[in-house]
């Protein structure tokens, strides 16, 4: 377990502006001495090492350096650097053509926020479109040379039933851009006002590009819902606290309030700034939490406290289990072999119900016993996946699983064994998106 002084020190030094007391505060955590062995594996862990060396840095807090380290930094810094010019061009290019374009989560807030795109690692770049400007904005992205991964997999780009297209990728692979024009799945338990949204965006330069903004309430709220449940560390939560200590103009908490009962999203605003409160405080209004608590699922009111009384240390139990859930799930879907079908569908059984021992703490947070640890893990890990979209909704589509499964094990000896999906043409494009 990491110690709380070092996890505080973490989410210090990913301030996107530190002041003076914080620096006190920062340089006074680090001469009381620092585990850096433990200190580093959990800012790896937290994906929240190029902020976090940048601030050491500029502090003059002489930590170890390691080949390993700056090699990876190099590496990260380059990918940032190459996502951020591809997304300049497409934003150039979309502001000439008229298509207004609101750039979402980090791809926003690292421009706007940290005065800085390539302060963390990220994957993606997330941005919303009216619904009928997609396919104008698919078209200045296959202008650029972006491959549409929906098309290379035989699938439709712009599905009724769905809020967003597959991703689009830059041919060098370094810059992944997805295109919705809806926060969440019409099937999910939040329901965002999108008319709103548009009329309260404001202009924002984004990779150095015009691009658009939805108002800080708005993004605020996003980031409640949009994260996972378990991945509680510093590279979401620090975004969090960030925008609610130097937004400008700063949260507008009745708004929030507001939009929080619109959206139907009690429970993940009074989880997701519980937990970012208690590792840099930025006093969200009491009374509101309450009244969040208060509406928010047992489930999550008891694993949200049980991780607030770890304080900052809360981030040594950030876990990303369940987006390997999700990745057996997107290759039992998308392969064609009876063999990787069937296996991936027995790892999403595995991974759901028989966590590795080394995720337990992470899972069940608290004193639990190993063994009370592995019989909850099972029940944690579903209701965390419920949580978006519903226990009857994930109840359906586990079976409707079990009986695609059953399906082709009849049919298997009609239809061979199925090609890999390592031997389709946009193997590499998928390899690049895990």
């Amino acid at each position: 377990m990491i110690r709380p002084e070092d996890a505080e020190l973490l989410c210090l030094l990913n301030l996107s502006r530190p002041g003076e007391q914080d620096k006190r505060r920062a340089l006074a955590l680090a001469a009381r001495g620092v585990d850096w062995s433990a200190f580093f594996e959990l800012t790896t862990r937290n994906s929240a090492l190029i902020l976090t060396l940048k601030r050491l840095r500029e502090l003059g807090i002489a930590a170890p350096e390691t080949d390993a380290r700056r090699e990876l930094e190099k590496s990260l810094l380059e990918a940032a650097r190459a996502r951020a010019e591809w997304a300049g061009r497409f934003l150039e290019a979309a502001a000439e053509k008229s298509v207004e374009v609101i750039v979402l989560k980090g791809g926003l807030l690292g421009s706007v926020l940290y005065g800085d795109p390539a302060y963390k690692k990220m994957n993606d770049v997330d941005v919303l479109v009216k619904r009928e400007d997609a396919p104008k904005l698919a078209d200045i992205l296959r202008t650029l040379g972006f491959s549409s991964v929906g098309l290379l997999l035989g699938k439709n780009e712009f599905e009724d039933d769905s809020h967003h297209c597959p991703p689009f990728v830059s041919p060098d692979l370094r810059c992944m851009v997805g295109i919705h024009w809806g926060l969440t799945s019409p099937y999910s338990v939040w329901k965002p006002d999108h008319d709103e949204i548009w009329r309260a965006r404001a202009p924002a330069t984004v990779f150095g590009a015009p691009a658009f903004r939805m108002s800080w309430e708005e993004n605020l709220l996003h980031l409640c819902i949009h994260l996972p449940f378990f991945k509680v560390g510093v590279r979401e939560l620090a975004d969090v606290y960030n925008l609610c200590l130097y937004s400008e103009p700063r949260v507008d908490w009745k708004r929030f309030d507001r939009l929080v009962t619109r959206w139907r999203a009690e429970d993940g605003a009074y989880r997701v700034l519980s937990l970012a409160d208690a590792l840099v405080p930025f006093a969200p209004p009491p009374e509101l939490l309450a009244r969040w608590k208060a509406a928010a699922s047992p489930f999550t009111r008891r694993d949200t406290q049980e991780r607030l009384k770890l304080g900052p240390a809360l981030i040594d139990t950030r876990s990303v289990h369940i987006g390997k859930i999700e990745k057996a799930f997107t290759v039992f879907r998308l392969t064609k072999s009876y063999k990787e079908r069937v296996g991936a569908w027995a790892m999403t059984w595995k991974l759901t119900f028989f966590p590795p021992a080394g995720e337990l703490p992470r899972l069940v947070p608290g004193n639990s016993s190993p063994l009370k640890m592995r019989l909850l893990a099972g029940i944690y890990c579903w209701q965390a996946m419920a949580r978006d979209y519903g226990q009857a909704a994930l109840t359906l589509i586990t079976l409707l699983n079990v009986g695609m499964v059953a399906r082709d094990t009849v049919l298997r000896p009609f239809r061979g064994g199925g090609e890999s999906i390592r031997k389709h043409p946009a193997a590499k494009l998928l390899e690049a998106l895990e």
